[in-house]
């Protein structure tokens, strides 16, 4: 036993030396400094991010993109008594005045996108230019919006006011639409409850059912369109000609949802139709060739815009 007693004291002793030896030795020196960075070495050798998207088309500058438009556009209240506080719907003109009373054989009433919630004129800008160089008269509405209060059908009546101020202006002369989204939506409403007003519709991405995509529907109550408006429904023999495009790649107002069930309405009542089907780009894209080339040829066709001349050799 006191043997025992011993082996453990001798241990105990072992232990308290070693320890007093570890705690003896001197720390270890601190690891040195990092090395300065060549920030400008280091941005150079980085790769640089493509500007853009890939699936972007390339805009080419040409000379007179740089100059300002001859003929600023026109802006002027749709209801001129009305208070522009309550009523901020408007009419933009783009091409001018004597354009649209001059030589341009049709005239387009452009209606954007937006949800019905906000109205972003940019894309719809450059479209009014664009038309305006096929020798049309471009119209741009803004409509009340539902964030502002004004449900549907305010929308709707704002797009026949446009209609009757662009029939004083332009006499005779044929009338389209050509709506995106939203707007694609309001010109195929225009197109099948009133196809006396127009002799075309243009819908680029358009909305024709208004319960789709299923995760984001439009509800009445909140004052969007109802099934009423479904236009699918609504196509009829007098429903004027349709040129339709959207892309593979839009998933809110796809062309099997709305596209493809309303092309089909219109050629079961023999309305013609002329589809494009592309790869465009997600929802909201704006001008690209694959759409703006087909339209420019079916204008033409219809006689809606100028034969392009022949340039002289």
């Amino acid at each position: 036993m006191l043997e025992l007693s011993w082996c453990l004291l001798a241990l105990q002793l072992l232990l308290f030396l070693f320890t007093l030896r570890r705690a003896a030795r001197p720390a270890p020196p601190p690891p040195p400094p990092p090395a300065p960075v060549d920030v400008e070495a280091a941005v150079a050798e980085a790769p640089r991010a493509k500007k853009g998207k890939g699936k972007r088309q390339v805009v080419h500058i040409r000379p007179e993109d740089r100059r300002p438009p001859a003929v600023p556009p026109q802006v002027r209240p749709l209801r001129p008594r009305a208070d522009a506080r309550v009523d901020p719907a408007q009419l933009v003109l783009v091409a001018g005045a004597e354009a649209a009373r001059g030589a341009a054989r049709a005239a387009v009433l452009i209606l954007p996108g937006g949800n019905y919630d906000n109205c972003n004129l940019r894309g719809p800008l450059e479209v009014a230019l664009w038309l305006q160089s096929l020798g049309l008269a471009a119209y741009i509405l803004r409509f009340r919006l539902r964030t502002e209060g004004h449900f549907w059908p305010a929308q709707l009546e704002d797009g026949l006011e446009a209609l009757r101020l662009i029939g004083e202006e332009v006499a005779k002369r044929p009338i389209g639409v050509l709506g995106f989204s939203a707007g694609g939506h309001l010109a195929s409403v225009l197109a099948t409850h009133h196809p006396h007003l127009l002799a075309f519709h243009i819908l680029i991405y358009g909305s024709t059912d208004v319960e789709t995509p299923a995760w984001d529907p439009w509800l009445t109550r909140l004052g969007y369109p109802g099934i009423d408006f479904n236009t699918v429904k609504a196509v009829n023999a007098q429903t004027p000609p349709l040129f339709a495009a959207v892309s593979t790649e839009d998933e809110i107002a796809s062309y099997e949802e709305n596209t493809r069930p309303y092309v089909d309405a219109c050629r079961r009542c023999r309305v013609p139709v002329e589809v494009v089907l592309a790869k465009m780009g997600s929802h909201g894209h704006g001008m690209v060739d694959l759409w703006t080339k087909p339209c420019e040829a079916w204008l033409r066709a219809h006689h809606w815009a100028p034969k392009k001349r022949k340039r002289s050799k």
